[in-house]
């Protein structure tokens, strides 16, 4: 549905936006998200978090809950 990218306290945070849980499943098995990760630790250091809500985060809030819930790739 949306993506959307942005700096906050020096980490580039991205929030992408999903009408379904299948649907960002197959993004994430896809081959081009395969091939960007199979490279990811050459060329960049990280944390995910992915859940499901009802509305999307607000940015004033992304970086916290990614502090608390992301894990390392």
């Amino acid at each position: 549905i949306s993506a959307d990218a942005r700096l906050i306290h020096g980490i580039h945070h991205t929030l992408s936006v999903w009408d379904s849980p299948a649907s960002m499943r197959r993004y994430l098995i896809a081959a081009a998200h395969k091939d960007a990760m199979a490279v990811f630790s050459k060329i960049a250091t990280g944390r995910v978090h992915g859940y499901l809500a009802e509305t999307p985060p607000e940015w004033s809030d992304v970086h916290e809950i990614w502090k608390v819930n992301g894990r390392e790739v």
